[in-house]
Parts: C-alpha cells; structure tokens; sequence
C-alpha cells in the first residue's frame, strides 16, 4: 500500500477506535493518560501512518465533542 491510503486507514481505524465517545470519557483522564495518547499518535507519526501536520490528539477531541454538542 502506498503511504496515502495508510495513512486514511489509519485516520478511520485507528484514531476512530482512540477517540470513540471521547465525549464522555476525556474529563475523567489524567495528564498522564492524555500524555500516553499523543505519545501513540507520535508513534503513528514517526511510522509514518499519520502526517506530522495533521492535528494532534487533544485537538480532535476538542473537536469532536465541539460538534457533539452543537448537534444537541
């Protein structure tokens, strides 16, 4: 496979399964907690499975749960 679609699977398999109802969950996670979830993502950046300057961790959830609530 070539770099592009890795890196769409990635984005649609792996980040989904990350930030699945982060909503809900991301209050009640620690420094640490989110520390090791952008160290993930920095692993996906380093094996080149996400782009360098695609959003980091913190930044989709905001925006997640920015359009969770606005649906509401």
């Amino acid at each position: 496979m070539n770099d592009e679609a890795l890196q769409v699977i990635y984005k649609s398999v792996v980040l989904q399964k990350l930030l699945y109802a982060s909503s809900a969950w991301w209050g009640f996670t620690s420094a640490a907690d989110r520390h090791r979830i952008e160290a993930f993502i920095r692993r996906g950046v380093r094996s080149g499975f996400y782009s360098a300057d695609s959003p980091t961790e913190l930044n989709l959830s905001v925006t997640v749960m920015t359009i969770f609530f606005k649906t509401l």
